[in-house]
């Protein structure tokens, strides 16, 4: 799965409309182990560990999560048998889960959150910072899992 930083960071200002951008100098030992075992995608891995993300963050129109809450999200609370399927990474203005593919994380996309027993994935993209980007500046770009499935 791609992952470009400089265009995550640019989505990230400007998801944030000109706000500053909260991180903090350092993760705990526990967020850096975790994100070290549950976070395959090197790029992205690289991203959350340099960034260290204090809060979640307003990601063009949708939340990109801290790892703390990456880290409360990605069990099988709310989706049972998704986080032996998905990487959660964030959600859309409704609610719905951004999720990267497991096992060979190639698409990123929305779980519909209405029926949690019964959810489903739509991937939308194949790298991770287009999804940001395009969020923000592609006019029709899904903003979430009924967008997604209506153009799939």
């Amino acid at each position: 799965m791609h992952i470009d930083a400089v265009v995550m960071d640019k989505a990230l200002e400007r998801g944030m409309g000109g706000a500053p951008v909260s991180r903090r100098s350092k993760l705990s030992e526990r967020e850096a182990k975790w994100v070290q075992k549950h976070v395959p995608i090197t790029g992205l891995r690289k991203y959350l560990l340099r960034n260290a993300f204090a809060t979640d963050h307003q990601f063009c129109a949708h939340n990109l999560y801290s790892i703390k809450r990456m880290m409360e999200v990605n069990c099988d609370k709310y989706f049972f048998g998704a986080a032996d399927k998905f990487l959660i990474i964030g959600c859309a203005p409704n609610g719905d889960s951004i999720a990267i593919e497991k096992p060979a994380h190639k698409k990123i996309g929305f779980i519909g959150h209405e029926d949690p027993k019964n959810w489903k994935f739509v991937g939308v993209d194949l790298s991770i910072s287009d999804f940001f980007w395009k969020s923000w500046n592609q006019e029709g770009y899904p903003c979430d899992f009924y967008e997604a499935q209506r153009e799939s």
